[in-house]
């Protein structure tokens, strides 16, 4: 049983519900990730980015990295 096209599959129980998962190719695991990365970004992350100091400067460390690191990327690609 397969509700992506095949990227993650599961068994099938007897009683025809989705049982454990067998596999998962790699676009699967990639926007799985995206979903989880994009919760980081929504209005409840940004309230707790309020309510604890530590994580909105972890938050702010790891957007400084991200610019430079794009900067640079994008400069190589001249």
């Amino acid at each position: 049983m397969s509700p992506d096209g095949g990227h993650t599959v599961y068994e099938q129980n007897r009683d025809g519900t989705r049982g454990a998962m067998v596999s998962q190719d790699q676009h699967s695991v990639m926007l799985a990730e995206l979903q989880d990365d994009a919760e980081m970004f929504g209005f409840e992350a940004y309230e707790l980015r309020k309510t604890y100091p530590t994580l909105k400067k972890a938050y702010d460390n790891y957007k400084t990295i991200w610019h430079m690191v794009k900067e640079r990327d994008d400069s190589d690609q001249i």
